[in-house]
């Protein structure tokens, strides 16, 4: 909640009302392409978000494994945090907390499809560093804009809301919100495939790391499989008649049940371990394997762990791993 970009942040609902504070970029409802990019184009619809980690740029691709990790929280674990267990704005509404927070700090995913049709813009941020020390003001001064387009970031607006629909449906909230969220999931699905356009700083930006962090993604065949598993899992519990497409595109996937490390650039891992928290018509020796990779993988984890002596696996794999 304290995260949260568009909206007051209420003493009532933080642990010490001293951090209450005005909205922090209340006019995202209208964000223009920055220079070089989707002439023409309306503005994006980017209200309703979560400030980055360390800055109030917001990123299709990491939020998206962000959203991703809550919900498949609740898949795997449906009574944690539950309708007013969190004490948000929208507790005592029926749904649960962990959705309603996703469901908000989401809402800017499916604003960032251009209206001309291209790809999703892979982040909007303002066109220079936030200065320090930061102030509600100071910041929402800054010259803010949408950044060019990725075939990952795409990917990821599909994952998004397909998984924020099926999570929808199943909760029996709002079916015109449901509609919204998997129409989202479907366009950009459509946009997506058979693209593979990585992200250029060089282009429709302040410039590389200017304003905000890159996340460059040149590899899109893992986010591929991972939103083709979301479609595929929403299209199945909402009876769509594309399900045949989409778990195709699962099945036909070179790692299709492989289990990894993740994060926001690699998530096979994100997509598998969809396909084992949600319902589905895979056959028995499939959801075998699928079960049989991850508990593999978690072995391989448990042993790196208890190698170690620290409470976290310094094995992983990447380029993180020399800290």
């Amino acid at each position: 909640y304290f995260h949260r970009m568009g909206v007051k942040i209420e003493g009532e609902h933080l642990v010490d009302g001293r951090y209450a504070r005005g909205a922090i970029h209340p006019g995202d409802a209208a964000v223009p392409p920055y220079p070089g990019w989707c002439e023409g184009c309306d503005e994006f619809d980017l209200w309703g978000s979560w400030a980055d980690a360390g800055d109030f740029g917001i990123y299709t691709v990491n939020h998206a494994i962000s959203a991703w990790t809550l919900l498949n929280l609740r898949e795997l674990f449906p009574d944690a945090f539950g309708d007013g267990e969190l004490n948000l704005p929208e507790s005592g509404n029926g749904i649960p907390d962990v959705l309603d927070e996703v469901d908000f700090g989401s809402r800017f995913v499916r604003g960032m499809l251009p209206s001309d049709g291209g790809l999703a813009s892979h982040k909007a941020h303002n066109h220079a560093w936030s200065s320090f020390t930061v102030t509600v003001e100071g910041e929402n001064a800054g010259a803010r804009s949408a950044m060019g387009p990725s075939t990952s970031a795409t990917y990821a607006v599909a994952r998004v809301n397909a998984q924020l629909a099926r999570a929808w449906h199943s909760e029996n909230g709002d079916a015109n919100h449901t509609s919204i969220l998997w129409d989202a999931a479907k366009d950009a699905w459509s946009r997506a495939d058979g693209t593979s356009e990585a992200y250029n700083a060089a282009e429709a930006s302040p410039g590389p790391a200017v304003g905000g962090g890159d996340y460059p993604d040149a590899r899109v065949d893992d986010d591929r499989y991972a939103a083709a598993c979301e479609m595929y899992l929403t299209a199945y519990a909402l009876g769509d008649e594309d399900v045949g497409t989409y778990r195709t595109a699962v099945r036909t996937y070179a790692r299709f049940t492989g289990m990894g490390q993740w994060d926001w650039r690699t998530v096979t891992g994100a997509g598998t371990l969809s396909l084992y928290a949600a319902e589905s018509d895979l056959s028995p020796a499939d959801r075998h394997w699928i079960k049989e990779n991850i508990v593999g993988f978690a072995n391989k984890v448990r042993a790196a762990v208890d190698s170690e002596g620290y409470p976290s696996n310094l094995a992983y794999p990447s380029e993180f791993g020399k800290y």
